[in-house]
């Protein structure tokens, strides 16, 4: 499946300017700018905070910026500035996860787009009105606001696409743990301190979210209501585990089977 894509609708004509995901587990931010023959962009702003970068699959730099669960401020993460809107690739199809960002006829000449992370309850920095969001409710917020970009260029960088990386972010080493920032974000996601469990996946995996960080991966003892069930832990972390159903035939279960309990044991 194709990644979620942002689309500028610009003079009558569809222009793609970048395309997204987001880490399941975690909510980490990935987002990808590229043209078609150029050298890709992509940024990460991982859910400790970590924000890196990278260039043709090369690292570019990284900074360190507040968790995506505990996110008190507005932080423009990446400046992405074009010679011109028509400079993007122009798209003949779209798809129904696409999303699109009309952009003024009178916005002409070089326009830069700024990608900024912020708390969800706070308005888009942008006075035009004109701007993309996407929002992870109760969580966090980024935004896409395209402005003219009125920094001078030198001359060999006048028809090329230029970049704008944060100096340095908030702090010099990522906050918290891998695994306590995904329990976190799970946490505030859904608005509980307790274990969370979702439902099978397409895989028939199921994920659980621990209430607390564990010392290390736990063995799990997973009970259901059905007897005759037992489960398969398929991956595990201090943080999380993924688990299969089997029946008494030994086959797995893609459906839904009532859980009993979950006992959790991380003694070193």
């Amino acid at each position: 499946m194709s990644n979620p894509r942002i689309l500028i609708e610009y003079k009558g004509n569809t222009y793609k300017l970048a395309s997204y995901n987001l880490g399941h587990v975690d909510g980490s931010f990935y987002l990808s700018l590229s043209r078609r023959g150029r050298k890709r962009f992509e940024v990460s702003y991982h859910t400790t905070g970590l924000i890196r970068y990278k260039k043709a699959g090369l690292a570019y730099g990284s900074v360190n910026s507040e968790p995506l669960s505990s996110i008190t401020t507005a932080f423009p993460f990446i400046l992405y500035s074009v010679p011109s809107i028509q400079a993007l690739d122009q798209v003949e199809n779209t798809i129904a996860t696409d999303t699109r960002l009309p952009i003024p006829a009178n916005l002409t000449g070089r326009v830069r787009f700024a990608f900024i992370v912020s708390p969800p309850e706070l308005p888009p920095s942008n006075a035009t009105g004109v701007g993309w969001r996407l929002t992870v409710p109760g969580v966090y917020s980024v935004d896409c606001i395209p402005e003219l970009d009125i920094a001078p260029a030198p001359e060999d960088e006048k028809n090329q696409i230029r970049l704008g990386l944060p100096a340095r972010g908030i702090s010099n080493e990522a906050p918290i743990s891998e695994e306590q920032a995904a329990i976190s974000y799970q946490q505030k996601l859904h608005g509980t301190r307790s274990v969370i469990v979702y439902d099978p996946n397409a895989q028939g995996e199921r994920l659980v979210v621990f209430a607390t960080e564990m010392r290390r991966a736990p063995d799990a003892v997973i009970s259901f209501v059905d007897p005759q069930c037992s489960a398969v832990v398929t991956r595990s972390s201090k943080g999380w585990l993924r688990f299969r159903v089997l029946d008494r035939h030994g086959h797995f279960v893609r459906g839904p089977v009532r859980v009993c309990s979950i006992e959790l044991a991380a003694e070193l």
